[in-house]
């Protein structure tokens, strides 16, 4: 069972350099203080932060899963990432092509068998490449979306459910937030989705917030109560499912 390394709460502006080893993970509680990791090579360096609770972490671990030596992943479980980061621990989330990535993943992992994470969150993704229609707002145009499907996916068929997951079967995926604006084009893709989703067995919700154009989420920086909203609910939903 995977454990977070913890240490004594010290006083807010004591800034203290918190080093992690190889096959190691540290947790810091004091905004202050900086994680840091040496001698990467072949290995990845994965940080997590919570602006809200200012805690932050940082694992050095491998690639390969632990099935190549689970012996070792038992006795130092932080040098693999499937065993140094706990599946429910982990949520997929993505906006615009990246929201379209999240399906593809939690599609992919779910074939070859690998545990997926607590849930998958696709803000205003592209799920329909195949679909070539002129369906547009100011940010967003359906036809544009779909020749940058064509640039991805090569002579791939664009009705691929790993490259349009509104094809796919969608049995046995965690629970989905599919989120997106009222006039943004991909919104009728999410409610496609979330159609099959639900049908398949797969717990999903569809939020489109009225008027919102694509990707209107990343306005939550310019002080948009639209989508700083969106994104409240964004981690209403990721609190539910991540404990």
């Amino acid at each position: 069972m995977t454990q977070l390394l913890t240490r004594p709460t010290r006083l807010a502006g004591v800034k203290s350099n918190i080093t992690v080893d190889i096959s190691d993970m540290k947790i810091a509680q004091n905004r202050e203080d900086v994680i840091v990791t040496y001698s990467l090579g072949s290995c990845v360096g994965l940080t997590l932060y919570d602006p809200v609770a200012g805690i932050g972490g940082m694992i050095h671990c491998m690639l390969p899963l632990s099935k190549i030596d689970p012996e070792k992943a038992r006795i130092k479980p932080y040098m693999f990432v499937d065993t140094g980061v706990a599946a429910r621990s982990i949520a997929l989330i993505g906006d615009s092509c990246g929201g379209g990535l999240v399906l593809t993943c939690l599609l992919k992992l779910r074939d070859s068998g690998i545990e997926l994470p607590a849930c998958g969150i696709s803000l205003s993704g592209w799920l329909d490449l195949n679909d070539n229609s002129d369906a547009s707002d100011l940010l967003y145009h359906q036809g544009y979306c779909h020749q940058r499907g064509r640039d991805y996916a090569g002579e791939a068929n664009l009705q691929d459910p790993l490259i349009s997951p509104v094809f796919a079967e969608l049995h046995g995926l965690p629970p989905l937030l599919l989120q997106a604006g009222g006039v943004d084009p991909t919104a009728t893709h999410a409610a496609t989705l979330l159609n099959a989703a639900q049908k398949a067995g797969t717990v999903a919700k569809l939020d489109i917030a009225p008027e919102m154009l694509h990707g209107f989420q990343g306005f939550a920086n310019l002080g948009v109560p639209e989508s700083t909203d969106a994104l409240r609910r964004v981690r209403s939903f990721l609190d539910c499912q991540i404990k």
